[in-house]
């Protein structure tokens, strides 16, 4: 879904900054299921965090926050595409090119 108009990009980045200043609680178990679902975001998270468990608590926080917020930019591009009806038209699309690329 990397194709957005300018007005998907615009409400994207509206909802974005709305999640990061203020995640609600459904912001956060979305992400931690998110994670729970893929093994690979899961193991990543935990190397990381192993990676970063004797390092400052700056540093600490500033790879889990940035987990979270990569998290809250992909449903914030969902819900902008939802908002503006074009979500299943994306998906669509995004579907026949990955067709046509095998």
């Amino acid at each position: 879904m990397s194709n957005l108009t300018k007005e998907a990009l615009a409400l994207t980045q509206k909802l974005y900054e709305e999640k990061c200043a203020h995640p609600s609680a459904e912001d956060i178990l979305n992400c931690l299921y998110d994670m729970r679902e893929d093994q690979d975001k899961q193991d990543d998270l935990v190397s990381s965090i192993q990676q970063l468990w004797n390092q400052n608590d700056e540093e600490f926080g500033a790879m889990t926050r940035a987990k979270f917020k990569q998290s809250f930019l992909e449903v914030a591009e969902i819900e902008a595409l939802e908002e503006l009806g074009i979500y299943w038209e994306s998906c669509q699309k995004a579907l026949e090119s990955n067709e046509g690329g095998q």
